[in-house]
């Protein structure tokens, strides 16, 4: 048999003019060539026939690692497969495997999820720079929840234990969504949650009180603020709409013959188109945004969702309120409509939300007469515009 010893003698040549074939075990041999040079081979018998395959030269490969494709071979061909034929199959397979950047990119891409520049800014922060370049499915759980500690205990930037469970619920999803394409094969994140990585965010419950959705209608017609904030939070308040949803929209969306605002699958969180009545009394204000512009962003700007959420959490503390979000607007449109009887999947269809159970799955009227009375109702009795 092989021993490391007697392959570091066998590799100063010898002076034969053919290589050397010394036996080991279980079919392997190393194959010694006049030079030195050393080639583990695998013997065995397929089809009647003496074969030899080469796995690989040493010390590259080791002894070890040898043995252990032999072994492998030798279970290939106990199954009928051609142990060649194997090695390749499974070298391809390795070959293709996703990077951890890879597989990001193909579920931001391929979802088409609204969010997917902020999202891709938080994996380029944490992520990338650690594991991008990695393939996805040999990363273990030590592996991944370093980084995630990392995140939390402010090693590369500040601490930030809810960025940590944020960026590890946007890894989950992306793991998800490519192995249920088959993509890749990764579950080493499935036993965690949010909770062992990081800190987990609180849920909010603010609703804004009647006097403070007064103040930020009125902010939104004081036209010595930023015209870009005017309209959009008007757009806000009058829709519950996501702020993605507004802050990519387009003129074309907008079809002022028929009323109707259609926010497109590749801007909505759910990737569902979401068709929205226009309300009379918004026509004049969709009217100065347009302003006879046949394409473009309807607000006219391409700004990041960061700066646009933080401009409004500051608009809430100019009016001297506690601090309130654009997904509080969000919630103070729901709630409201609901105090006015609104039913509840009317108000499920104006958010946006895929409806539960058969319905969802049935259902796919718009609902646009009642959308138009709610949203009528909202706009005559729970908000002056």
């Amino acid at each position: 048999m092989l021993n490391d010893a007697k392959l570091r003698a066998l590799a100063r040549g010898h002076d034969n003019t053919s290589p050397k074939k010394i036996a080991d075990s279980n079919g392997l041999a190393a194959l010694v060539r006049p030079n030195g040079q050393i080639s583990f081979i695998f013997r065995f018998r397929l089809n009647a026939k003496q074969q030899n395959f080469t796995l690989g030269q040493y010390p590259n490969l080791s002894l070890k690692a040898a043995r252990e494709r032999a072994t492998q071979c030798r279970k290939w061909l106990a199954d009928g497969f051609d142990p060649r034929v194997q090695a390749r199959i499974e070298k391809q397979a390795n070959r293709e495997q996703l990077t951890v950047r890879q597989a990001v990119d193909f579920w931001l891409t391929d979802s088409e999820t609204a969010a997917a520049d902020s999202y891709r800014k938080q994996f380029e922060k944490h992520i990338f720079p650690h594991l991008g370049d990695l393939p996805i499915d040999q990363l273990d759980t030590a592996a991944w929840l370093k980084v995630f500690s990392d995140i939390k205990r402010g090693t590369y930037h500040r601490a930030a234990p809810n960025a940590a469970a944020y960026v590890f619920g946007l890894t989950k999803t992306a793991m998800k969504y490519c192995r249920a394409r088959q993509m890749v094969k990764t579950t080493v994140l499935n036993d965690l949650s949010a909770g062992d990585v990081g800190a987990t965010v609180n849920k909010r419950d603010r609703v804004l009180k009647q006097n403070e959705l007064n103040d930020a209608v009125a902010w939104s017609n004081d036209i010595r603020n930023p015209f870009y904030y005017r309209a959009l939070l008007k757009l806000l308040i009058t829709f519950g709409c996501r702020l993605s949803e507004l802050r990519l929209s387009t003129i074309k969306e907008w079809d002022m013959s028929a009323m109707v605002w259609t926010a497109p699958k590749q801007h909505t969180k759910t990737g569902i188109e979401i068709q929205r009545p226009i309300p009379a009394a918004l026509a004049p204000v969709l009217a100065s945004l347009i302003n006879d512009r046949k394409s473009g962003l309807l607000l006219t700007e391409n700004k990041t969702v960061g700066s646009v959420s933080n401009y409004i959490i500051g608009i809430s503390r100019k009016l001297g309120h506690d601090s309130w979000t654009a997904h509080d607007l969000r919630r103070t449109f729901a709630t409201c409509l609901a105090d006015m009887g609104v039913h509840h999947h009317v108000i499920e269809a104006l958010l946006g939300h895929t409806l539960p159970g058969v319905a969802g799955i049935y259902n796919r009227s718009h609902l646009i007469n009642e959308k138009r009375e709610a949203l009528e109702l909202w706009i005559s009795s729970g908000v002056k515009l």
